[in-house]
């Protein structure tokens, strides 16, 4: 009888829902900036390499950082005024689509972190369903530091208000 108690309570264990199951988010440890650009950072996940800009802009090239991803980057260009500081605002001054870059075609994001800076992210422009990861995974790799500690939302919070799959359907002939 003892061991059926005890058989009986282990397996009332193993249906009882965790805290995470019973509606409780599991904490997760905050993503940390894997490299720094004064108003902005891209987090751990992403690899970013320093191009040459134009004039004293520079020009970042951000991939995912796993090999399995697509390796169509994304660029995000800051003006000399976002190297420093922490930045005040996250607003989206403009989106551009089909934006001429290096003999290719980008869609444009250009997002205002204060008064005198502002970061350009330039996105392959949607064609199919292979050029999604920069809306699903892309813009989230990239965020504005909004204090020292480079603590701030992801320009990924952008994405309902482009919504890009939605555009491209309306403006397909």
């Amino acid at each position: 009888m003892l061991r059926l108690t005890a058989l009986l309570v282990f397996l009332f264990s193993l249906v009882q829902p965790c805290p995470t199951q019973a509606g409780q988010p599991a904490s997760a440890p905050p993503q940390r900036c894997e490299s720094h650009f004064g108003k902005w950072c891209t987090l751990a996940g992403a690899t970013a390499k320093q191009l040459k800009g134009v004039g004293n802009d520079d020009l970042i090239e951000i991939k995912p950082a796993r090999p399995n991803q697509p390796s169509e980057p994304i660029y995000a260009q800051a003006t000399a005024e976002c190297r420093t500081g922490v930045a005040d605002r996250m607003e989206l001054a403009s989106f551009t689509l089909d934006r001429p870059f290096r003999g290719d075609v980008r869609d444009e994001l250009m997002v205002r972190l204060s008064d005198t800076c502002t970061l350009r992210i330039l996105i392959p422009a949607w064609h199919d369903e292979t050029f999604q990861w920069p809306y699903d995974l892309g813009l989230n790799l990239i965020r504005v530091c909004e204090n020292e500690a480079c603590e701030g939302r992801s320009v990924a919070e952008f994405r309902s208000r482009i919504n890009i799959k939605y555009r491209r359907q309306l403006i397909q002939p």
